[in-house]
C-alpha cells in the first residue's frame, strides 16, 4: 500500500541500527513486483530473517562460530561476507556479541520499510569517504557510485570485501580512512 506522506521516522536511539540497517533501505527500496521474482524472493528472506533474528541465535554460540569454519560460512556468508574463514576471531566476536545488545527490532525494521537514506545524502556538506566491498551482493557496487554522487565524496572499493567490509578487511579499511584523512590534512594547511 504506497502513500503520499512518509510515517515519521524512527530515532536512530529506538532502532539501535548498524550500519549494515541503514544501509538496508536500498535493498528493501526494491519492492518486489510482479516481474522481478528474484526481488521479491529477496525482500521475502529478509523479511524473515528480520522476524526470526538468526543473528541473537548465533550470538550466543559465537565461541562456536569463532572456532568452526562451516559455521562462518553459514552465518556469515548470509549477510554476504566475502571471506567469512579469513575473519579474525574478534570481528566474530564483536560482530556477533552487538547481536545481543539489539532488542527493538520492530522499529529497526519500521526504519527499514520507511526510510531511505538517499534522500537525504545531497544535504550533507562534510567532506566524506564512502567505502565500499566489491563482492557485496546486499548493496551492489552501482548503489555506491549514486550514494558518491549524491555525496560528492571519494569512493573507495575494497577488493575482496562483501558487506561487513570493516571485519573483513580492516587494514584496508584502515588505510583508505588514513589517506583520506591525511589528504583533508594537506589540503587544509595549503
Amino acid at each position: 500500500m504506497a502513500t503520499d506522506q512518509a510515517p515519521p521516522p524512527v530515532p536512530a536511539s529506538e532502532s539501535e541500527s548498524s550500519s549494515a540497517l541503514r544501509a538496508a533501505p536500498v535493498l528493501v527500496s526494491r519492492k518486489p513486483n510482479e516481474s522481478d521474482e528474484g526481488s521479491a524472493k529477496s525482500f521475502g528472506v529478509f523479511a524473515a530473517a528480520t522476524s526470526i533474528r538468526p543473528g541473537r541465535l548465533a550470538a550466543r554460540y559465537r565461541r562456536w562460530v569463532r572456532r568452526s569454519g562451516l559455521l562462518r560460512r553459514l552465518v556469515f556468508g548470509f549477510v554476504s561476507v566475502a571471506d567469512p574463514v579469513g575473519m579474525t576471531d574478534d570481528a566474530i566476536e564483536g560482530f556477533l556479541a552487538a547481536q545481543l545488545l539489539h532488542t527493538d527490532v520492530d522499529s529497526a525494521w519500521h526504519a527499514l520499510r520507511v526510510d531511505d537514506p538517499r534522500q537525504e545524502l545531497e544535504a550533507v556538506r562534510c567532506p566524506v569517504l564512502v567505502l565500499w566491498g566489491s563482492e557485496d551482493v546486499q548493496l551492489p557496487l552501482q548503489d555506491a557510485f549514486e550514494y558518491t554522487r549524491r555525496l560528492h565524496a571519494r569512493l573507495r572499493v575494497i577488493p575482496g570485501c562483501g558487506h561487513l567490509l570493516i571485519g573483513e578487511r580492516p587494514d584496508a579499511c584502515f588505510d583508505a580512512i588514513e589517506g583520506f584523512l591525511g589528504d583533508r590534512s594537506r589540503a587544509s594547511t595549503r
